[in-house]
């Protein structure tokens, strides 16, 4: 996976109110921010987050 769970899990603020979640299907899987019930302006930090996390190959 490009952005591991740990690694998403302690960059996100704790002040933020979104859950880092993981799907395992087999040999690959995913990390994402559950961002359903999120306010545009949360959804637009935890995509920025998510988008560092990938582009620094963590």
């Amino acid at each position: 996976m490009a952005a591991d769970h740990n690694s998403f899990e302690l960059a996100t603020p704790a002040s933020e109110r979104w859950c880092v979640n993981t799907e395992d299907c087999n040999e690959s899987g995913r990390v994402y921010p559950e961002l359903a019930d999120a306010t545009p302006a949360e959804a637009a930090r935890g995509m920025a987050l998510l988008k560092k996390l990938v582009m620094q190959g963590v």
